[in-house]
């Protein structure tokens, strides 16, 4: 069944003709008649499940958001990249070329995702964080701040944050062995993490 279609208003983008869409049934959360976002065509969102793209997001290419995926506000997602699953991408988020973003994962505020990258599970990368080449996120792995992480890293259960620029494996261990022992200095300097009391 169609749940959504198209409207008359256009816009160009990148070359290329947008149409907003509009809801012609209600369905989780989402309104009949209300005003969504932008796609070059529907095989940009699915008509059988709950996915939407809203506000002024953009879908384009043979990029796909399916399931009940949300792409929402200033969002552009290109390229041939797969929103799935529960994901969520928000703010002026970049997703492009053949990333795959599923599970719970949220990807917001001028992050980027573009190559062959995956953030699954209930990964984020917000902020102004990179996420490129063929790296994996997943997990509860968080990467925030200006951090970059590349190459063939796998990032599981981890946090990349500040100026991080992780493009291998090795450079993630050597990351993580500088914060344990930053954070070890802090515990015998303060007694605590970040100010807070150790309990013994």
């Amino acid at each position: 069944m169609r749940k959504y279609e198209f409207t008359d208003e256009t816009k160009r983008f990148c070359g290329k003709v947008l149409h907003r869409i509009r809801a012609v049934r209600s369905f989780n959360g989402v309104k009949k008649g209300q005003l969504g976002g932008y796609v070059e065509s529907e095989d940009n969102l699915s008509h059988d499940d709950n996915a939407w793209v809203g506000e002024n997001a953009v879908v384009c290419d043979d990029a796909m958001v399916c399931t009940s995926a949300r792409v929402s506000d200033l969002a552009w997602v290109c390229g041939k990249a797969i929103i799935c699953g529960y994901a969520k991408i928000y703010g002026n988020a970049r997703i492009g070329g053949n990333t795959e973003i599923g599970g719970y994962a949220e990807v917001g505020d001028n992050a980027r995702v573009v190559g062959n990258a995956r953030v699954n599970d209930h990964a984020k990368v917000f902020q102004n964080a990179r996420v490129f080449s063929n790296a994996c996120v997943f997990g509860n792995a968080w990467i925030y701040g200006n951090a970059w992480v590349g190459g063939n890293t796998e990032i599981h259960g981890t946090w990349v944050f500040d100026e991080a620029i992780i493009y291998s494996n090795k450079d993630l261990e050597k990351k993580e062995r500088k914060d344990a022992t930053r954070i070890e200095r802090k515990i015998n300097r303060r007694g605590g993490v970040c100010g807070a009391p150790i309990r013994r």
